[in-house]
């Protein structure tokens, strides 16, 4: 049996022009000319998990530490310092993929307007 050939990789040129749109929240002129809707999808469905692992993951993080708090007391400030850190890492990130997984859906809707438009069906 003959092997598939891989999918064809999307041009370097475009693959910088997503990450601007997805960075930005603004439609490149590069849209005209790719076909981004299942890149964006992928990326939104990655953000929504990521924001979805993440705050489970922040409160387990945090939950051990007041366990460890609780069960040496010489060490409060080590565990304390350690829950600190933890929470403001993941409001950190969590505000982060927040962001982005807003300019996703922002440059989806743009690009289904544009597509729209380019259609003629006004």
């Amino acid at each position: 049996m003959p092997a598939r050939a891989p999918p064809a990789a999307m041009p370097e040129e475009h693959q910088d022009q997503l990450k601007y749109a997805v960075r930005s929240g603004a439609l490149p002129l590069a849209s005209l000319f790719c076909d981004w809707p299942v890149e964006l999808a992928q990326q939104g469905s990655a953000y929504s998990l990521a924001l979805r692992a993440l705050r489970a993951g922040t409160a387990v993080v945090i939950l051990i530490d007041g366990y460890g708090i609780l069960r040496d007391p010489a060490g409060r400030f080590f565990f304390l310092y350690c829950a600190v850190a933890t929470a403001t890492l993941g409001v950190a990130v969590f505000a982060f993929s927040t962001v982005r997984l807003k300019n996703i859906h922002a440059v989806e809707g743009q690009l289904r307007e544009q597509i729209r438009l380019l259609d003629g069906r006004v």
